[in-house]
């Protein structure tokens, strides 16, 4: 990593501590309007190298208080690959980019979210209402802290198998159970803490079966459950829930490349968790970098990646939800890999990948691992790295033999989009005879 040497030895000179410094950075943000919410934590990443670009308004600040550009200060900016013809994303919106959140919104500071932001992320959600309907002859009398524990346990299963063999596998069970076991208990007696609980369970469960029908390429009935997932969030009175389901919604958007749609309800998302905890907030965020990146506005993605990871950096010191439990560094190196392939940046997607994959370990799961691979595969074909690419989408191939995914087909397809250049290479027609058993329709036929 490099490492911002110069910034530390500008303090030093100065005899200034880092914490110091942050509140040096703090006062200019304030006197420019800006919350930069900067900590002695973060000085400490920066001269480290675990940071080793900030974000425009940190840029400007340093820059205000040392008298230096950040390339002087010891940063290194991020390689400006120029987007390839191979990137074949829609842009419907690059006339028009929606409005981003600010950076005060990005800081905790509150600040009022347009109603028809609001109007536009949950139009439609409340169309699963029929689901909490209690089927006839089955519905309890009663619920306890026992049954919510058996629910919770169940949907950790559920999860676990979802995440490491697909969607496809465990779907119908994970439906009918939403349905005849864990629907008919909303409709029951319980205490105030208990039925908080369970809804909270409730929500988590409709937007897991949400997500396997996703999986499977069921996208009518996948916004249907998330829509039945905001409705059981609404009725726990959590917004730091709702924005979670909300942020969710907008993901599923993205995978079906509805680029209006994923802004809308990630900017909704951002809005209604600006008073959220640091990781739920940065999760949050996250996915409306995502949707940006989509766009392809290079700056606003970076930004948005940079405030992430600020917000995130600041995560421990109060309780999180329990959602947050599979978000880590890890989760953030994935996340910026799949925003850089979105803007072209080839190599840093590659480097963000491998970073995920190493954080995760190779005992993470198969699923989300094939995500992975698949973002160093295209950032490989970005970049021209045809041999590396190439060797990428050979462990694709394995991945969708083996999981019940349709998404993961998703990502090889994509992959030979980027490699559509190359098709009469000998590397790319061995792949492309590789895959043909999981992708007979997708391929074109070998020369």
């Amino acid at each position: 990593m490099t490492r911002a040497s110069a910034l530390r030895r500008w303090r030093q000179e100065h005899n200034l501590t880092q914490a110091k410094l942050a509140e040096l950075l703090r006062q200019h943000g304030t006197a420019k309007g800006i919350n930069l919410g900067c900590t002695d934590q973060l000085i400490g990443k920066w001269e480290r190298g675990e940071i080793q670009w900030p974000t425009p308004e940190y840029r400007q600040a340093l820059q205000q208080v040392t008298g230096l550009t950040a390339k002087e200060l010891g940063f290194t900016p991020p390689a400006e690959e120029p987007p390839t013809p191979t990137e074949t994303r829609p842009n419907p919106l690059a006339a028009h980019p929606a409005p981003l959140p600010t950076v005060a919104e990005e800081h905790d500071q509150e600040g009022p979210v347009e109603r028809r932001t609001l109007l536009t992320g949950t139009a439609g959600l409340a169309l699963a209402a029929s689901f909490t309907q209690p089927p006839a002859g089955i519905s309890p009398r009663s619920v306890g802290a026992a049954d919510v524990r058996v629910i919770r346990s169940m949907l950790t299963s559920l999860s676990d198998s979802d995440h490491q063999f697909g969607g496809g596998h465990a779907r119908e069970y994970a439906t009918d159970y939403l349905r005849r076991v864990v629907v008919p208990r909303l409709h029951a007696h319980s205490e105030e803490r208990v039925r908080r609980e369970l809804f909270g369970v409730a929500t988590q469960f409709a937007l897991r079966v949400g997500w396997m029908h996703l999986d499977v390429g069921q996208a009518r009935e996948a916004r249907q459950y998330l829509g039945l997932a905001f409705t059981l969030a609404e009725e726990v009175g959590d917004p730091v829930l709702s924005a979670w389901v909300l942020a969710m919604r907008g993901l599923q958007e993205i995978w079906l490349n509805n680029v209006a749609h994923a802004l809308a309800y990630t900017e909704g998302a951002v809005g209604m968790a600006h008073k959220a905890p640091p990781a739920a907030r940065a999760f949050i965020l996250g996915k409306n970098a995502l949707a940006v990146s989509m766009t392809g506005a290079r700056d606003d993605t970076l930004r948005l990646l940079g405030a992430v990871r600020d917000i995130y950096d600041t995560a421990g010191a109060v309780e999180e939800p329990a959602w947050t439990g599979i978000y880590g560094w890890g989760y953030v190196r994935d996340e910026e890999g799949h925003c850089y392939r979105n803007i072209g940046l080839g190599l840093q997607a590659v480097r963000a990948a491998e970073d995920a994959l190493r954080l995760r370990g190779p005992d993470g799961y198969a699923r989300i691992r094939a995500f992975s691979t698949g973002i160093r595969a295209i950032g490989y074909a970005q970049a021209g790295e045809l041999e590396a690419a190439c060797a990428a989408g050979h462990e694709l191939v394995k991945w969708a033999g083996e999981l019940a995914s349709r998404r993961v087909n998703v990502r090889l397809a994509e992959v030979f989009t980027h490699l559509s250049p190359y098709q009469d290479d000998p590397r790319v027609k061995d792949l492309r005879e590789a895959a043909r058993p999981v992708l007979p329709s997708a391929l074109p036929a070998a020369n």
